[in-house]
């Protein structure tokens, strides 16, 4: 019975020791956990500061305008790049029509709400979104 009970003693503190050991052995915070981290903590400030204000994109002080979908957006700089990879790539793709045109990056989004609405109230044929170089 002794001997059964020294056993168990001794696979406790084997146990023990060895949960140590690996807590010592693994980084408290590893390099992945810290940008997940990071990442969220963007995500969160994004959401707070940069409402979506439709599926493509997150609002901002970058004017666009959308061909597709003809209209004006204030955007973020996020999707202000979006704009321009996807009116670059229709240009080397020699498109008449390009999806995207990005037009103007204001210091405020009052600023570019202002412009926006001007812009919104001008009737002018949309030349912006046709590729110059394949007519």
């Amino acid at each position: 019975m002794k001997f059964l009970f020294f056993l168990f003693l001794t696979l406790i503190s084997f146990s023990s020791m060895t949960e140590e050991d690996s807590s010592k052995s693994k980084p408290v915070n590893s390099s992945k956990e810290l940008k997940l981290e990071s990442d969220e903590l963007d995500k969160i400030r994004r959401q707070r500061f940069e409402p979506r204000i439709s599926n493509k994109y997150y609002r901002g002080e970058h004017l666009i305008y959308d061909c597709r979908d003809d209209h004006f957006a204030c955007v973020n700089t996020e999707s202000w790049a979006r704009c321009e990879d996807l009116r670059d790539f229709d240009k080397s793709e020699r498109r008449r029509k390009l999806r995207c045109a990005p037009l103007k990056i204001f210091k405020t989004q009052k600023e570019c709400f202002e412009e926006q609405y001007k812009q919104i109230h001008n009737q002018k044929i949309k030349i912006i979104c046709i590729n110059k170089k394949n007519l």
